[in-house]
């Protein structure tokens, strides 16, 4: 839906940085002092897609000093476990999740998310924008912790992860 895409091009330019797809990215990222790296991410069945899932369970971080490492997930209503997740993988690579957040947009989810009205959907995109903002804040002031508000039973994603599994046509 480009849902992340827009936000992480609204995070980047409001930081003063660039957005890179992880599909072009390397293996290896060199942080400088002070330096940021983010990941902004669509949510699917309550947690990461499986491409960014293997991205990050092969990601390796050089930091030349502190760093600030964030996730901010999409989601049509809760990210479900996308930040534990996230925390976990890049702990077994030895990089600190230091906080995450969530914005809600639309849902491209059918079974429950009728985007059929343009209005509707307009209405949820306008909704999103001082979600947007408050993450920029979040960012630029470093606060560390998990900010994504609704949060789902990290027990869930055995159900979830299975369905994700079932559902999944790629």
């Amino acid at each position: 839906t480009g849902n992340s895409k827009y936000a992480a091009e609204r995070i980047a330019r409001e930081c003063h940085d660039q957005v890179q797809s992880i599909t072009h990215f390397h293996d290896i990222v060199h942080l400088k002092e002070g330096e940021v790296l983010g990941f902004v991410v669509p949510t699917y069945f309550w947690q990461l897609p499986v491409i960014v899932k293997e991205f990050l369970s092969s990601l390796t971080v050089e930091a030349e000093g502190e760093s600030y490492v964030f996730l901010t997930a999409t989601c049509g209503v809760t990210p479900g476990c996308c930040g534990e997740e996230a925390k976990r993988l890049l702990a077994a690579r030895n990089i600190t999740l230091d906080a995450s957040f969530r914005i809600k947009m639309p849902d491209n989810w059918t079974p429950f998310f009728d985007l059929s009205s343009p209005q509707k959907t307009a209405q949820i995109n306008r909704q999103a924008e001082p979600l947007i903002n408050a993450v920029i804040e979040h960012i630029q002031a470093r606060e560390k912790g998990s900010h994504t508000e609704k949060k789902t039973p990290y027990i869930l994603t055995g159900i979830t992860y299975a369905l994700y599994n079932r559902a999944r046509q790629t």
